[in-house]
């Protein structure tokens, strides 16, 4: 059948790696879909240029028929941007002939790299993930989290404050960081002191900035294994209504236990 895909890995109990179709093999895409920088890191493979499946169903593997293997679709149906993953094969371009499979997280072992023509993206296939952090106006606390992150488990980190604008607009520097990041860490802490007029009480809150691009990474990345929150412990720091149901990790004093959690929620999270 001329439809049929091979992968280009089998690994046992139901494992199959393949080219992921969404950057086509390289870790990266054209943001503006015109094969010209800026790019992004996949979201399909996550930079890895490959993906690695569990199968629930039965082989051969097959082209994708709504996406016709490109691993995207036109989201207003018309044939042009703007574009999304599409929902039949996740974005790898196939699936199989009766069933379902679903992608899977690989060990370090088990991440292939197909050979680029570019040193830049083969360069940034292997790259380290990356986690933006998120903060208000408590620097101390912001500075030693990034050398946390950093130093202590290896990992990239992002802060807005930090590199120049390069005449950019906040929301487009803003947009372009996030864009190659792989996890978002909050830190709300009680930056702004307000008064409720109706009992005069003093109500603190994180700052606008904070809640606004909880609600963009939220969209953006998802909210499993993909943010975290973490709360200055202050009776009376106000929370989001939207976030008050979500488990989030105190601000201890000295950032003790707090370190130890964020590090179980990494590791949970498959960065480190």
């Amino acid at each position: 059948m001329t439809d049929d895909v091979q992968p280009i890995a089998e690994l046992g109990s139901g494992r199959f790696a393949f080219n992921c179709a969404h950057c086509g093999g390289v870790g990266e895409i054209s943001r503006d879909r015109d094969n010209r920088a800026p790019y992004v890191v996949c979201k399909v493979c996550k930079g890895r240029g490959t993906v690695l499946v569990s199968l629930a169903g039965t082989k051969p593997f097959q082209k994708c028929k709504t996406c016709k293997g490109m691993g995207t679709v036109s989201r207003d149906r018309d044939g042009r941007a703007p574009y999304k993953v599409c929902v039949r094969c996740s974005g790898i371009g196939v699936h199989p002939l009766l069933g379902e499979f679903s992608v899977v997280e690989p060990s370090a072992e088990l991440f292939f790299h197909q050979p680029t023509t570019s040193k830049e993206r083969g360069q940034h296939m292997s790259r380290k993930p990356c986690v933006f952090i998120v903060h208000g106006r408590d620097h101390t606390v912001r500075d030693q989290i990034d050398l946390f992150l950093s130093k202590d488990l290896g990992l990239r980190t992002a802060v807005m404050q930090a590199g120049a604008h390069g005449g950019r607009t906040l929301p487009e520097k803003f947009e372009e960081i996030a864009s190659t990041c792989d996890f978002a860490v909050f830190l709300l802490t009680a930056d702004d002191h307000l008064k409720d007029l109706s009992s005069n009480d003093t109500v603190k809150r994180a700052r606008q900035n904070v809640v606004l691009e909880i609600g963009y990474f939220w969209g953006a990345l998802g909210r499993r294994k993909h943010v975290l929150f973490l709360v200055e412990a202050d009776p009376l720091l106000e929370l989001p209504s939207d976030i008050q149901g979500i488990g989030w990790i105190p601000i201890t004093a000295d950032l003790g236990e707090t370190k130890l959690r964020i590090q179980a929620e990494l590791r949970e999270a498959g960065l480190i």
